[in-house]
């Protein structure tokens, strides 16, 4: 799905980014023994070290299944491969990574580490590893395990591999001993503790018995090589997915109770959707309309969350074909877009950006520029196109079944026409829109996708969205590529400086609404559209978190 997609729409995560404070190389967190209560800091905690989880323990609750209706397809559970909202989520149930992010605001917490110290110049970060864990065939997770499937991202060069390309290669990981990883980075990677939560850890004997030349890929497109709390039971592209809980998982299990198994249904229809959560045939629903929303909050048995995230909504526009190539085109349609009427569309459930990033994330620039309906100014910049007065037809595309999708492609239809400019409105499945997006002459003229947060930090958002390097991806589709930009990323990225990085990543916004790379619109809502009976939730904005190893189900009948 979208990734990267989090707000209420998405509750995997659609928050990807809130109200958190500068995420810097997570220097700051303690260094704890493992599954030990969490401790103030000590004045001389060792930088680089993550802080403990929750206790785990098996509770008193009947396992009951987990049922989800969701309006997107699970793609590729591969993590070397699979990257957006509904596939990290999945990725977060059934493997593990060294550490995994908590909390709102996110903290880096303990999964398969039990510490972790990073070396005073913040190249060299050293892992332990638990020696309880293991995958689901019952094998040991040993630091062999973590360099093979470091290394085997690094060959495959997919998912999150964009995170680590520009800092590591074939030789940054080594393995001291059976329980000891050490990463050397070519540079300081200011959130490099926050992209680890991203590298999650296969079994390689698994993944070596169905490598057909692929690594495995094939295979782990619909099966899981993990360690995690479910593992994969069926997998039905387009209709359904089941996992089950692993009873005796290693990390163990809130003392309250857990989950017997998950069950991801595609249900396209919005109405469906809702009637399924009333009903209470299923247990939570993703992406509900705004209308949607304002119903259900009305019913004392539906929990719909109101936390305020840093995920965007923003849309794309293609700068490298078609009309929207043409920079004066492209800032036409960004003064001709009406803004209230998006939040009108959301309800009033969600505040409008002022830049690329959202007013909740403190990377977000103050006082730039930025743009606002103007009919004057769209015509002035319309004037200094190839087409002055108008005369062009665009392509609006959106998720099939997202209807605040379509009605942002209404609003866009009626400002633009009063531009001369036609809008034909297409409706595109998801994984059909991935691909599209690959190719910049196939990628839609104007494209809203939601984008969550991998980590809490400007990084996460502005280079998987508009490095030159990631045009094609998903969260890239608009193809921006400017190598000034690339340049302030790339600082960004190798000082640890606070005040540097804000002063870098502020240029960097300014030049995104210089070149009106994107409509940028609005941040949404962040949580678990779910019913009463779903306890132990935890909203974090991170795309994927916290998972559902936490949920149980506490009062649903049994004939549900």
């Amino acid at each position: 799905m979208r990734v990267k997609r989090v707000s209420l729409l998405l509750h995997t995560a659609r928050a990807r980014g809130r109200g958190v404070g500068l995420c810097l190389l997570c220097l700051s967190v303690l260094l704890v023994a493992c599954g030990a209560p969490a401790a103030p800091a000590p004045t001389n905690a060792p930088q680089g070290a993550v802080v403990p989880g929750p206790t785990a323990g098996k509770g008193p609750v009947q396992p009951k299944v987990f049922r989800f209706a969701s309006q997107v397809d699970l793609l590729a559970l591969d993590p070397a491969v699979g990257h957006d909202g509904a596939t990290a989520l999945m990725q977060k149930n059934v493997y593990n990574a060294l550490v995994r992010h908590l909390g709102n605001p996110p903290k880096v917490v303990p999964e398969l580490a039990e510490s972790s110290t990073v070396s005073p110049d913040a190249t060299l970060w050293t892992f332990v590893l638990k020696k309880n864990a293991k995958f689901h065939d019952g094998t040991p997770v040993t630091s062999a395990a973590v360099k093979f499937s470091f290394d085997r991202l690094l060959r495959i060069k997919k998912g999150v591999y964009w995170m680590f390309s520009d800092i590591t290669d074939s030789s940054s990981m080594t393995t001291p001993d059976d329980y000891t990883v050490k990463v050397q980075l070519k540079k300081p990677f200011a959130p490099f503790a926050d992209a680890m939560t991203w590298l999650f850890i296969l079994n390689p004997q698994q993944v070596k018995a169905h490598d057909t030349g692929d690594d495995g890929q094939g295979w782990l497109k619909d099966h899981d090589a993990g360690s995690g709390p479910f593992t994969v039971k069926s997998w039905n592209s387009g209709d359904s997915y089941q996992f089950d809980a692993v009873a005796d998982y290693w990390g163990g299990w809130r003392p309250e109770g857990r989950l017997s198994g998950i069950l991801w249904r595609i249900v396209r229809e919005p109405s469906t959707r809702k009637q399924l959560l009333e009903k209470g045939e299923v247990d939570a629903i993703d992406y509900p309309t705004p209308d949607d929303i304002q119903l259900l909050s009305q019913n004392p048995d539906i929990v719909v969350p109101a936390t305020g995230g840093i995920g965007v909504y923003n849309i794309k526009l293609n700068n490298k074909h078609g009309f929207t190539a043409d920079i004066h085109v492209r800032k036409a349609i960004s003064y001709a877009f009406d803004y209230d009427a998006l939040i009108k569309v959301m309800g009033g459930r969600a505040t409008l950006q002022e830049g690329p990033l959202s007013v909740n994330s403190p990377w977000a620039a103050k006082g730039l520029p930025i743009y606002r309906m103007d009919l004057n100014k769209a015509k002035a910049e319309l004037a200094q196109s190839q087409w002055p007065n108008g005369g062009i037809e665009l392509t609006f595309a959106y998720v099939q079944g997202l209807e605040e999708e379509r009605l942002t492609g209404e609003i866009m239809l009626s400002q633009l026409s009063k531009l001369g400019i036609k809008v034909s409105i297409t409706p595109l499945l998801w994984s059909d829109a991935v691909a599209k997006f690959q190719k910049q002459d196939t990628s839609p003229d104007m494209f809203p996708v939601y984008s969550g947060t991998d980590y809490p930090d400007a990084d996460n958002f502005l280079w998987q969205a508009y490095h030159s390097s990631q045009a094609g991806f998903w969260a890239a589709a608009s193809w921006y590529q400017n190598p000034a930009f690339d340049k302030l990323l790339e600082d960004a990225r190798a000082t640890t400086d606070s005040q540097k990085r804000a002063d870098l990543y502020k240029q960097a916004q300014q030049l995104l609404l210089q070149d009106a790379a994107e409509v940028f619109g609005m941040s949404t809502l962040g949580g678990l559209l779910r019913r009463a009976w779903v306890k132990g939730y935890e909203y974090s904005p991170v795309m994927g978190s916290p998972g559902y190893r936490d949920l149980y189900i506490d009062g649903r009948p049994d004939t549900q």
